[in-house]
């Protein structure tokens, strides 16, 4: 055999060739391998779980793990068919896919599946995909099915009930579905649930858990600020506190069944929503009626987002339905207009406008009084309503279902003649 140099010398460049981008390759892994970089108390936890909920302060690395461990589970090949869903689709985009913690910086830009974000999807080479969904867009999650999911600051949803339904009705492909849920903790009724329930495991952790990638000079000011406040508890250590600020306590609301013919008067009141898109506020359509012994009744809640053409329809069909004497509409925002719609559909609709000039507090007041002194029934279970009532807090912004409520209760209780016939 005849020895050639320069074909050793080329077999020798590819060699090392191969050898480096092999070198190249295990250091990516190794750089962007979650099992690697992930601090134990952001693995997931061994078990035959179904929800695994992470209650963390700012800066834990929530975003991280949710990210870290989808990366980790399509490389194993576990999951193929993600949802991912936060408060909006902007949201999802902004934060879990092209954040700094999002999927895509969980790999070498070489290395990275496709987002497209006009179809709202990331697809891996392996076939898996994740699809964005909203959250406050309950009705997205109608349909698809996923054997992944991972939601994102569930307790700020509009909606959370009515999500965690429809997830939980999509949630049911493959041999082991699983949920992440990853939030810093707030009092709602959804989030105990999830917590109660005996396929759901539970990671606690807080902002300091994360110093080596978090600012000294914004963990001293969070020590400084926060440190021995109720609000430290939860946005530091991902506490759940009820802080008794709220407007409204669950234990004030009365569930109770009434009579038709023990009603003497009823009204709609309307908060309405000019815009319609994901993040549109909610048109606030709230039915009460004044009762024979004094008391305030609320009979029905039929609030939503929705165009305006859909809840004009829906005031004309609720006013027959339900005997509704006439209709309260807060005029702060297209109020003529509004008026001018309902006419067009049917003039035979009483109407009466407002326009709110006071405080929040003052607004409230009446009606927190009635709740207090027993003065007022709910005909059934309202969870969004109810909801939104005992997260009230003074100085936040009021909500739409909310402040129909106040509007219709505080003009029944304005009202001294009561009516006893339906005569619109």
């Amino acid at each position: 055999m005849v020895y050639d140099e320069g074909k050793c010398f080329k077999a020798s460049r590819v060699l090392n060739k191969i050898s480096a981008i092999r070198s190249e390759i295990h250091r990516r892994e190794q750089q962007f391998s979650w099992v690697i970089k992930a601090r134990p108390n952001q693995l997931p936890p061994p078990g035959d779980w179904l929800y695994w909920l992470i209650l963390a302060g700012r800066g834990f690395g929530k975003t991280q793990t949710g990210s870290g461990t989808i990366q980790m589970w399509v490389k194993q090949g576990l999951h193929k068919k993600i949802a991912l869903i936060s408060r909006t689709i902007s949201e999802a985009r902004s934060i879990m896919v092209e954040g700094v913690s999002g999927i895509l910086n969980m790999y070498h830009q070489a290395d990275r599946p496709i987002f497209k974000p006009s179809q709202k999807i990331i697809r891996w080479k392996s076939g898996a995909t994740a699809q964005l969904f909203s959250g406050d867009v309950v009705d997205g999650l109608r349909g698809p099915q996923f054997d992944l999911v991972w939601i994102d600051e569930l307790c700020k949803f509009k909606y959370p009930d009515e999500l965690w339904d429809q997830m939980t009705l999509g949630l049911r492909l493959g041999p082991h579905p699983r949920c992440i849920i990853t939030t810093t903790p707030r009092p709602i009724p959804l989030l105990k649930r999830i917590m109660d329930h005996d396929k759901t495991v539970i990671t606690r952790g807080s902002t300091f858990d994360n110093t080596d990638h978090l600012s000294p000079a914004f963990l001293n000011e969070m020590n400084d600020r926060f440190q021995s406040h109720p609000l430290g508890r939860q946005e530091l250590y991902g506490e759940i506190v009820d802080t008794g600020q709220s407007l409204f306590k669950r234990e004030w609301i009365i569930h109770e069944h009434i009579a038709i013919q023990n009603k003497t008067l009823t009204v709609m009141a309307i908060d309405p929503a000019m815009t319609y898109h994901e993040n549109s506020d909610e048109t606030g359509m709230v039915i009460c009626s004044r009762l024979k012994d004094g008391r305030m009744a609320v009979i029905e809640d039929l609030s939503g987002r929705m165009p305006p053409e859909a809840w004009i329809q829906k005031i004309h069909d609720a006013y027959h339905a339900l005997q509704v004497h006439y209709v309260i509409i807060e005029t702060n925002q297209g109020g003529d207009l509004i008026e001018h719609m309902i006419r067009q559909l049917d003039p035979s609709i009483m109407i009466k406008k407002i326009h709110t000039h006071t405080s929040k507090a003052i607004r409230f007041a009446p009606v927190i009084e009635m709740y207090m002194n027993k003065r007022v029934i709910h005909m059934k279970n309202f969870p969004e309503l109810e909801g939104q009532m005992c997260q009230a807090l003074p100085k936040h912004r009021s909500p739409d279902r909310l402040d129909a409520l106040t509007y219709a209760l505080t003009h029944l209780s304005l009202i001294k003649k009561q009516v006893s016939l339906w005569s619109p």
